[in-house]
């Protein structure tokens, strides 16, 4: 019986001292990993999170609603990975996007939110200047927002630049909110504008597009109270003969159409679009007119003309269209993969047959009275820097500015020629640009190279 007893009390002895063991080495090992978390946040870039005694807190407005919890791993919303220079996503079928255009913008205002916010709370106890975009992720979430996760490298503002400071890393979590639900609840009935439409067109003296233009105008006549205005520019004394034949070419079309709207208004002077633009609203349209300016290579259908009408609000909204620009028909057919009809619709919308043109601002739709505004600064714009000049002065004029896909306009693939009456050297790059990227897909572009180089090659 002593025997028994005895054992039992070694047997309880050793569980005490392994279970005394045990917690003394998990503490001295968590002290351990904590005095080495601490000696790598002073030894390099401090990363905010893992620094204490540092504490963010996360409480957010009462109208921001939670984040969406997914039920399964194929809900999960995914999230878009960007740094200072590119955004890593699968776009138009690209791995890696340059940060151009609006991913531009909304990039560079979030991270100065970023820096604003880690300010305001004087992170570490002072102010930063902002150093670098190191990581971004944003997601949007259809019941709250836009979520952002920023890893902002930032420098002391009291530290002089010229000395080798140490930089930090500060993680910001930002939330762009949708509006509260009671507010976006706006409910309109709009009727069906009855105004006069007005389409202007400024035309080269040596336009290889315009009987193309007018043939399908003429085809496929418009809705009641539209009126097509041509604005022929003269040109400069080498183009008269083209000029002429120009002007020719438009009057036959009129004189055979009478029942079809068309002015022609000629322009003494080398071609520019926006003097083209408000010589033809000065001349030829009133202030209660709604505008639609498009290029001579274009092709538009009536579901454009709808959307304009009704899109456009007089001294609030207007419209610019984004066009859908055509590869080069032979480039289509001899690019397309094997397989796959050769004869195909050149309208199609398709990764083989277009691009939507997302950085062309060209084509636009206003009210008469809201554009005679923006062009009022014409003589003070730079004809070196005049893209997208309309678009930017809606914006700065506090006009509402919709800019969306139009599937019903057409930039019509042409046997380009970049002519050198361009009014800026601007111009005449860009025409090659677009001529270049107007060639065909990279697909078709590919399978071209394989076909017509790699394979006749000895």
């Amino acid at each position: 019986m002593r025997l028994k007893c005895s054992l039992y009390w070694r047997v309880i002895v050793g569980i005490l001292c392994g279970v005394l063991a045990r917690v003394f080495y998990d503490n001295q090992l968590i002290y351990t990993l904590y005095e080495d978390q601490l000696k790598e946040c002073s030894d390099c870039i401090d990363r905010c999170p893992a620094c204490p005694p540092v504490k963010v807190t996360r409480e957010l407005p009462l109208y921001v609603q939670p984040a969406y919890k997914p039920r399964g791993m194929y809900e999960v919303t995914r999230w878009i990975y960007f740094d200072d220079t590119h955004v890593y996503d699968i776009i138009n079928e690209e791995p890696k996007l340059d940060i151009t255009g609006h991913w531009r913008e909304e990039i560079k205002a979030i991270t100065q939110v970023g820096l604003d916010y880690i300010n305001a709370n004087r992170m570490l106890g002072q102010q930063w200047t902002l150093v670098k975009l190191h990581n971004g992720y944003m997601r949007t979430d259809c019941n709250r927002g836009t979520d952002y996760l920023l890893d902002l490298i930032v420098k002391s503002s009291s530290t002089n630049l010229s000395h080798s400071g140490k930089d930090k890393m500060i993680r910001v979590s930002l939330v762009h909110a949708l509006e509260k639900i009671t507010d976006a609840k706006k409910l309109a009935v709009k009727r069906e504008v009855k105004v006069d439409l007005k389409v202007v067109m400024p035309v080269t003296p040596d336009s290889p597009y315009i009987q193309d233009f007018l043939k399908e105008y003429v085809t496929n006549p418009p809705d009641i109270n539209v009126q097509l205005i041509v604005v022929l520019f003269t040109g400069r004394s080498n183009t008269a003969s083209h000029f002429k034949a120009t002007k020719e070419a438009i009057n036959n079309v009129m004189q055979y159409n009478p029942k079809v709207p068309i002015q022609l208004l000629l322009y003494d002077g080398a071609y520019d679009y926006y003097n083209g633009i408000n010589f033809g609203i000065i001349k030829a349209t009133t202030s209660t007119d709604i505008i639609l300016a498009i290029k001579e290579d274009m092709s538009y259908k009536r579901g454009l003309i709808r959307r304009c009408r009704s899109i456009v609000m007089l001294s609030q909204r207007v419209y610019f269209p984004i066009a859908f620009s055509q590869f080069n028909p032979e480039i289509i057919e001899k690019g397309m993969p094997p397989g796959k009809p050769k004869d195909i619709n050149k309208k199609e919308h398709n990764k083989f047959t277009g691009y939507w043109m997302h950085d062309k601002h060209d084509y636009f739709c206003s009210y008469q009275s809201d554009l005679i505004k923006i062009l009022s600064g014409l003589s003070t714009r730079n004809l070196q820097n005049q893209k997208n000049w309309v678009y930017n002065a809606f914006l700065r004029n506090d006009i509402e500015v919709i800019s969306a896909i139009e599937p019903k306009l057409y930039k019509v693939k042409h046997q380009r020629q970049c002519s050198t009456i361009k009014p800026s050297l601007e111009e005449y790059k860009d025409c090659f640009k677009s001529k270049a990227k107007s060639l065909g897909s990279k697909p078709a572009l590919g399978i071209l190279y394989i076909n017509e180089v790699i394979q006749k090659q000895p």
